[in-house]
């Protein structure tokens, strides 16, 4: 189990749900990048050891201009795994995630908001039972504290027995004389105590991230680091974790990056009635499109490998001069609304 993940970013969820990015999650990454965290729509996990690339996991979501939500889905491995269904009543912001084969809930995220917009707790429900027969029910709370620069400190909770592992972690943000978080220290509760389990070390340049240390406390030694890369802005947009092996060597084992675009537009009607087939494609996919429309296909670097202008609907595009592997179809409606598609070429 990585431990940047299993330590900072929900212990008790990732450990039943081993790749899972609920708003829970997501605002745990923002609480390690306090400070330096691009605003973002789109979060990819990449595992750089296969060939070619693929993804541990991927999430889309459309949020409305006071940063809370309105729609999303989750990708694990290339598949549909969960839709998000949000509704906003004042400072509650609720996230239902939902199985996209049964429209079954399988989880739900209550978001409340101070009166200054900010998030202040998190609730997580799930269904606890083996196999998931049961109802949603409180499980996982995460708080927030604030301070006049910020973020101060966190605590994760797990409620009605929760998940069943028992353990609550704390976080302390510690500022330098900036007034920039300097490092995190992460605790766990055991029997009413709290003992430091791992200390986030930050180093920054010219005012931008560069790395992050992971120390373990009760050993004293850095077992992992976290390198970043920012955007014109200085905010980070990628980051890369490395481990410490056994002769000292650092390897690269994970990578995130991180994009502001959705592909969620103002218009979802279009687009949501959309679909590629098949997934994976042998090189000829079809478009179930129900207005004329562009394509575009992108490698996972980013790089446009295929255009298509015009397409009308019910249309075939032959991609077999392109060659095998993950991809992502983007296709924008003549209404404006867009669609955005992992697709697998074999």
């Amino acid at each position: 189990m990585k431990k940047i993940i299993t330590l900072c970013i929900a212990l008790t969820t990732l450990s039943a749900q081993a790749q899972n990015f609920s708003p829970t999650l997501n605002r745990n990454f923002e609480l390690i990048f306090v400070d330096y965290l691009m605003p973002y729509n789109t979060l990819i996990n990449i595992d750089p050891s296969t060939n070619p690339v693929d993804t541990f996991g991927f999430v889309e979501v459309l949020k409305n201009a006071n940063g809370a939500y309105l729609q999303g889905r989750e990708f694990e491995s290339g598949n549909l795994v969960s839709s998000w269904l949000c509704s906003n009543n004042g400072n509650i912001n609720t996230v239902y995630m939902t199985n996209p084969l049964n429209g079954d809930t399988v989880q739900m995220d209550k978001i409340y908001r101070d009166a200054l917009g900010r998030d202040t707790l998190y609730q997580t429900y799930f269904d606890t039972t083996f196999p998931a027969t049961g109802s949603l029910i409180l499980s996982e709370e995460l708080r927030l504290f604030y301070g006049p620069h910020g973020v101060e400190s966190a605590a994760i909770s797990e409620v009605n027995g929760g998940l069943g592992f028992g353990n609550n972690i704390n976080y302390t943000v510690y500022r330098n004389a900036q007034n920039k978080v300097d490092s995190l220290v992460a605790d766990i509760e055991f029997m009413g105590s709290k003992f430091p389990i791992q200390t986030l070390i930050y180093f920054a340049s010219n005012n931008q991230l560069d790395s992050i240390n992971l120390k373990n406390t009760l050993s004293g030694e850095v077992e992992e680091q976290v390198r970043v890369i920012n955007n014109s802005n200085g905010l980070v947009e990628k980051f890369f974790i490395y481990e410490r092996g056994n002769n000292n060597a650092w390897t690269l084992y994970d990578e995130y990056h991180l994009s502001a675009n959705t592909f969620f537009g103002l218009s979802q009607k279009s687009a949501l009635s959309l679909n590629l087939y098949p997934n994976p494609s042998q090189g000829l996919l079809n478009l179930n499109n129900p207005l004329s429309a562009d394509l575009k296909i992108f490698n996972l670097n980013g790089e446009l490998v295929c255009e298509q202008s015009g397409l009308s609907p019910q249309s075939q595009v032959n991609l077999k001069s392109v060659a095998k592997g993950f991809y992502f179809a983007q296709i924008r409606l003549s209404d404006g609304s867009f669609y955005r598609e992992k697709i697998l070429l074999n």
